[in-house]
């Protein structure tokens, strides 16, 4: 379930894919590379050590999948500016704010909002379902200017967006157990 990466979601043609390090992908940054580069997009991959505005600030998009330094007043400044950010997994932590995970039981997407990358998905449905043996990140404390689209359990939201110029997204799901 890569919905926030789909074709139909990201308007754009360059991707970044931040990495935790490009000598060597994890599975979970191979799987995210992959899948973007089956929908036609061109994905450069850069390492943690080179993330700044302006080197993210040359692609249409910049997809981040763990916690790494990032700050929140970097992804403002690429939304503000038009670009789309995608926060999956740990990388939400960025933005700030309390969070958390869970380790198991974590499998279910309640839909609280069906706008954005979540359109047409009926309000608290269960839409989301594998077997999760991952993290999935949540927090409890969404920050300003960010919606909440879904949550894994109450007061957990897993899933936000944001619209400003740019867009952001957060799906705090392990990509590795994403189901297709």
């Amino acid at each position: 379930m890569l919905l926030i990466l789909s074709p139909n979601i990201i308007n754009a043609i360059d991707i970044a894919e931040v990495v935790l390090n490009t000598s060597s992908l994890t599975s979970r940054e191979s799987i995210i590379r992959d899948s973007l580069e089956v929908w036609g997009y061109n994905v450069t991959i850069i390492d943690t050590a080179n993330v700044n505005y302006s080197n993210l600030s040359a692609y249409n998009t910049t997809v981040v999948l763990y916690q790494v330094e990032l700050d929140s007043s970097l992804i403002d400044s690429l939304i503000s500016n038009g670009k789309g950010v995608a926060l999956i997994y740990s990388a939400g932590i960025a933005i700030g704010g309390t969070w958390n995970h869970l380790s198991s039981g974590s499998s279910n997407l309640f839909i609280d909002n069906n706008n954005a990358f979540l359109e047409g998905y009926g309000l608290g449905t269960n839409s989301y379902q594998c077997d999760i043996s991952g993290y999935t990140y949540y927090t409890t404390t969404p920050q300003s200017g960010w919606t909440v689209l879904g949550h894994v359990g109450t007061g957990q939201n897993s899933v936000l967006y944001r619209e400003d110029n740019g867009k952001g997204a957060i799906f705090g799901y392990d990509p590795f157990y994403y189901a297709p």
